[in-house]
């Protein structure tokens, strides 16, 4: 049993929404010992705000004409998703008052969706 884990709180220290996360996240581990736990955390490391829409855009370009960054794009995008499909559970310790980790938590989401009809 894997689990992937979505830190999207801007804070590292003092944040509430990570601290509830960890505690279920040690419960996790005390249920599953030596389960993977897969780690995004968006709102310190965030997913450039253009990936998605370069990824979809580069999914009508020809393999070949590609630019980096739309390769970099649908790289990162089958990466993200193959994440989520790979993980049993979800943990997402996304906190309310913050937009900028909210949008954050959106684009990884974006992606996501525009490759799962890929990865299925």
């Amino acid at each position: 049993m894997s689990v992937f884990r979505l830190d999207a709180s801007i804070r590292v220290e003092g944040s509430h929404s990570r601290d509830i996360a960890d505690i279920v996240e040690r419960e996790w581990r005390n249920a599953y010992p030596g389960e993977p736990v897969i780690r995004r955390h968006v709102g310190v490391d965030p997913i450039p705000a253009t990936a998605w829409a370069t990824a979809v855009f580069a999914g009508y370009a020809p393999g070949e004409s590609r630019t980096d960054e739309q390769q970099a794009a649908l790289a990162l995008a089958a990466t993200l998703t193959d994440e989520l499909i790979a993980a049993d559970a979800l943990l997402f310790a996304v906190p309310e008052p913050e937009e900028q980790a909210r949008r954050h938590g959106r684009e990884l989401g974006a992606a996501v969706a525009m490759a799962a009809p890929k990865a299925a």
